[in-house]
């Protein structure tokens, strides 16, 4: 698993605009064979790990795994609090996975 601050995402997808620099290095990851983690359980879904001084979102905050792995998510999911609360400028991403073999 890669899980971190990426400081990217998919244009249109994880923002609202075109403002990513690097989105093609996500695409580059996903042609060789890793997965986004979160997507793989939420689709589509538009939610943001973090928030510009303008009031902007952005999800990037990524989580990617194998094919093998992805399989293996009990649940991933972005916890806003500790961003609301002050303690961090991103949301948490918390992944729970399966234990091998169930």
């Amino acid at each position: 698993m890669i899980i971190g601050d990426f400081n990217t995402g998919k244009h249109g997808l994880d923002e609202v605009g075109k403002t990513f620099i690097a989105s093609t290095c996500l695409d580059d990851l996903e042609r060789k064979g890793w997965r986004d983690l979160w997507r793989s359980v939420h689709g589509n879904r538009r939610q943001y790990s973090w928030w510009s001084t303008r009031g902007n979102g952005f999800r990037i905050d990524h989580a990617f795994g194998s094919r093998p792995l992805a399989q293996r998510i009990a649940s991933i999911d972005y916890v806003d609090e500790p961003r609301i609360e002050g303690l961090s400028d991103h949301s948490l991403l918390v992944v729970q996975l399966d234990a091998a073999g169930d």
